[in-house]
Formats: C-alpha cells, structure tokens, sequence
C-alpha cells in the first residue's frame, strides 16, 4: 500500500509540473497590474501592442506601420478577474463594434510573461504572449 501512495503523490507532483514551473494557477490583481507589450513583425509590418492595468481600468492600443503608412487605434474599459478568468468589458473603441461588449479569456503568468488565451463559445481560440515592460530607473 505504501508504494502505491508514493507513486499516486510522485505522480501527481510530475504531472503538476507540465503546467509550467512559475505558473499561477490562480492570479491575483496586483501581478498584472502595469504595462504589457506585444511586437508583431514580418515583412513590411510593424505591429506594437500595449496594454496597461490598472487597479480597476484597462486600455490597449495597436500601432501598425505597413509599408510607411502609420495607423493607432485604441480600446479599453474595466476588467473582470476570477481565478485566471479574465473579461475585459470595453466601453471605448475607436472600433464602434466592440464599445460594449466583453471578451472572455484564460491568463497564465510565467516569470515576466502573461499568456492569454482567449475562449471563445468555451473554446481557446488564440494565445497571445505578452511581455512585461520594465519601469525606467529614475534620477
């Protein structure tokens, strides 16, 4: 008996390990709070996305350059956290069509990391990995 308990717990601790060494099952507030990037590039497109937290806001703004012609836009609201749950409720756009509604997805912090995959009818659609942006040091 006490060999199978010791390999049902070495192999609950070896699957536990899969999801990732510095994974948080459960996110709390404070660990996404700040500033978050994403670079797109390939040939003649330039992609940089930035999303800031706040303690009870979000806005995220795109910046594309494709072949020298500069586009911004921009969208944002509140957001909703539970567990690693996480909705973004968007009240301004400057895409009309998304003022109003949520979007529904599943974040994983790993190290200076934030994976967010976003669900859609209950399914993962797509992951985007997003980057951490280090504070400057000040004088």
């Amino acid at each position: 008996m006490r060999v199978l308990t010791t390999a049902v717990v070495l192999g609950l601790l070896l699957a536990g390990s899969a999801f990732g060494e510095n994974a948080d099952p459960e996110i709390k507030p404070k660990k996404i709070q700040g500033t978050w990037e994403r670079r797109i590039e390939k040939e003649n497109l330039k992609v940089v996305v930035v999303k800031i937290i706040t303690p009870t806001h979000l806005a995220i703004f795109h910046q594309t350059d494709s072949n020298g012609h500069h586009t911004l836009q921009g969208h944002g609201g509140t957001y909703e956290l539970k567990g690693n749950t996480f909705t973004e409720k968007y009240e301004f756009s400057s895409n009309e069509n998304l003022i109003g509604k949520d979007s529904v997805s599943q974040l994983k912090l790993v190290g200076d990391e934030l994976h967010q995959t976003w669900i859609d009818n209950g399914r993962p659609r797509a992951t985007e990995v997003w980057t951490r942006v280090k504070s400057p040091k000040r004088d």
